[in-house]
């Protein structure tokens, strides 16, 4: 069985936690995104290379959400993110 894909962030790209969420900032493009919860958290599983199946799973515990309802969230952010230049496929921006 393959290994899952897994993420990690784009160069350039450098967060802090705060308070309410996590401030995702792109150096070379000058962005900057704020994230809220749940996508903060995923954001943190994510950055720190857990696999999109597993943050799925935690997404779902910390935002009280229906493994499918998780999981799209999860896709679906993961897709943004990668579209946005902050993400990218482990190995392929380094």
């Amino acid at each position: 069985m393959p290994d899952p894909v897994r993420y990690c962030p784009a160069s350039g790209v450098a967060w802090t936690v705060e308070k309410d969420g996590i401030l995702l900032v792109h150096q070379g493009a000058g962005a900057v995104r704020r994230l809220r919860y749940p996508e903060a958290a995923a954001w943190d599983w994510v950055s720190r290379g857990e696999a999109p199946e597993r943050v799925a799973w935690l997404t779902g515990l910390v935002g009280r959400l229906e493994p499918g309802a998780a999981e799209r969230l999860v896709r679906e952010t993961i897709a943004s993110w990668v579209e946005a230049g902050i993400l990218v496929v482990e190995g392929a921006d380094g």
